[in-house]
């Protein structure tokens, strides 16, 4: 199944899956890690930014330390996409917004996304 949604036409659904060139990729490159990173490109990303070859080695996306890495720098790459800094958040609600906008990839407000990271925040603290 991950061949066929993830992998490159003949062998998936995509004429350009992301990086996945080779019949297998899309199994290979299936979404691992605390935020499923999938396709070779993103694991290229990942690893460019981390210094860790997730390429040849996939399953060190399955490490918890790694993992968490890859989360940490997805969320600050993402928040920092939308023109804001991390580090600046000045309230909880901001901080809980750019955090999910930035997982999800689009806008979330009014959606059951937020809404649940909207009833988790008071355990947390940005301080």
């Amino acid at each position: 199944l991950a061949n066929f949604v993830y992998g490159q036409k003949p062998y998936g659904m995509k004429d350009n899956a992301f990086g996945n060139t080779s019949p297998g990729d899309g199994w290979k490159y299936r979404g691992r890690g605390f935020n499923g990173i999938t396709f070779k490109a993103g694991y290229q990303k990942y690893s460019n930014i981390t210094g860790i070859d997730l390429v040849s080695d996939p399953d060190r996306l399955n490490d918890v330390s790694v993992a968490s890495e890859v989360a940490v720098k997805f969320l600050v790459n993402g928040i920092k996409s939308l023109g804001k800094d991390p580090n600046s958040f000045q309230n909880q609600t901001d901080a809980t917004y750019y955090a999910v906008r930035a997982n999800a990839g689009r806008e979330v407000r009014g959606d059951e996304t937020y809404a649940n990271a909207q009833r988790v925040e008071k355990n947390f603290s940005i301080a």
